[in-house]
């Protein structure tokens, strides 16, 4: 005698991401595996307004294939966050008499003892030339005098 299943429904909903997040929603179709493909992808922001969305054809592939570029055609669409820190980066440079140039790491020491700090300490400070941690006066010092640090470089194979 057959066993019949009993099949319960729940209720779905599609959720708005939180501010300022948004929200990418992507598929990839393949009629038959393999078979001709397509993907497609929404994105919306905290108020679920669209921001993007997209329908590609790109013919002949597996269901596996075609889900992961339409991950990573999505990925593509997404505003991410270091584009909107380079504008505002950019503005700040434009406000001032500035050069930016590349250093090594050796001759960051003080800055990067300052990010260490505030990371273990999980809080932000402003510091002037009488406040500074010790570590960092110190380091500070030896920049003045210009110490030499020792850069190694590797070596050409």
């Amino acid at each position: 005698m057959a066993q019949s299943r009993r099949r319960t429904g729940i209720s779905l909903s599609w959720s708005l991401p939180p501010f300022p997040y948004v929200k990418l929603n992507v598929d990839g179709s393949s009629l038959g595996n393999p078979g001709l493909t397509g993907v497609g992808g929404i994105l919306r922001n905290h108020t679920g307004r669209v921001l993007k969305a997209f329908s590609t054809f790109y013919g002949f592939c597996t269901n596996t294939e075609i889900e992961a570029m339409a991950l990573l055609e999505g990925l593509r669409l997404v505003p991410w966050r270091i584009d909107t820190i380079i504008r505002q980066v950019r503005q700040e440079i434009s406000k001032a008499d500035v050069i930016l140039e590349h250093c090594y790491r050796e001759l960051n020491s003080a800055a990067d003892a300052l990010t260490k700090g505030a990371a273990a300490r999980k809080c932000s400070t402003t510091y002037d030339a009488t406040t500074l941690p010790p570590p960092v006066k110190g380091i500070s010092t030896l920049d003045i005098r210009q110490f030499p640090y020792v850069h190694l470089l590797r070596a050409l194979d």
